[in-house]
């Protein structure tokens, strides 16, 4: 039967990780507002009835650690995997800025945290990509978002932080890690071809979070919007590429940044 609304995802499987966090849980809101049955691996327990607006119907949670391979292979022989549609590459380990934390300087960053956060970040989308990946290869039909950062593009700028008195670095392993996702995406772009399975890069600026007041203040009028980003803008772009209006976006980089690359 055609589907004559192309943003009704009708009652596709799809894979959000790191669905605890305030963008994957308004990407969760966005995908079941458009009929999407939503599995959702995240690190922590969480409570679907006091973390999600809408009803449970629909949502499996399963808690598990992306950067193990062997539990999330032994995890994907469920049944609830089987007919898996898309998958949103969301989790990831990030160091906002806060006042109480002191993010030492580039040439004093220690070695065992750089490698985590690079190893950590890399890995989690890799493995995904490798285990549940293989379900849409096998399908042959499927959609991969992954998400990354306008701090993979762009260099950070140091400056906000130092302007808005916080003690920090934006770490260079954060930059490291969301750049690998360009490249990442064009390799699955062709690995899929042939199979009817779109790879893409959605880049995001920052997202609101009750950060710093004066951190925000600073970074909004970098921004030719003025204010930073609101999840569900976010997740409604991403709900948008994972839907068949974007049927012929495919190894493409979507940036979402209010214009703060546009300089």
């Amino acid at each position: 039967m055609k589907n004559n609304n192309p943003l009704n995802l009708k009652k596709r499987k799809i894979l959000i990780t790191g669905g605890y966090g305030i963008l994957g849980k308004s990407i969760t809101n966005e995908l079941i507002r458009n009929n999407a049955k939503i599995i959702i691996i995240d690190k922590k327990q969480i409570s679907l009835k006091k973390n999600y607006r809408f009803q449970q119907k629909g949502i499996h949670y399963f808690n598990a650690d992306l950067r193990d391979i062997e539990e999330i292979k032994s995890l994907s022989k469920k049944s609830i995997f089987k007919n898996l549609y898309g998958i949103i590459n969301n989790a990831a380990i990030d160091t906002p800025p806060k006042q109480n934390r002191v993010i030492k300087k580039f040439f004093d960053q220690e070695s065992k945290y750089l490698d985590e956060e690079i190893n950590s970040n890399i890995k989690i989308y890799l493995n995904t990509c490798r285990v549940f990946g293989k379900i849409l290869y096998k399908n042959k039909i499927g959609n991969i978002i992954n998400v990354s950062s306008i701090y993979g593009m762009l260099s950070p700028d140091q400056s906000i932080y130092k302007q808005a008195k916080l003690n920090f670095e934006k770490p260079i392993s954060y930059t490291i890690a969301k750049s690998s996702i360009y490249g990442f995406t064009k390799y699955l772009c062709q690995y899929f071809k042939d199979r009817n399975v779109r790879v893409n890069t959605v880049t995001l600026s920052g997202i609101y979070n009750s950060q710093d007041r004066n951190f925000v203040k600073i970074l909004s009028n970098k921004i030719p919007l003025r204010r930073m980003m609101r999840s569900q803008e976010a997740a409604q772009a991403i709900c948008f590429m994972i839907s068949d209006y974007s049927s012929y976006i495919n190894g493409e980089n979507i940036i979402i940044d209010g214009g703060y690359s546009s300089i």
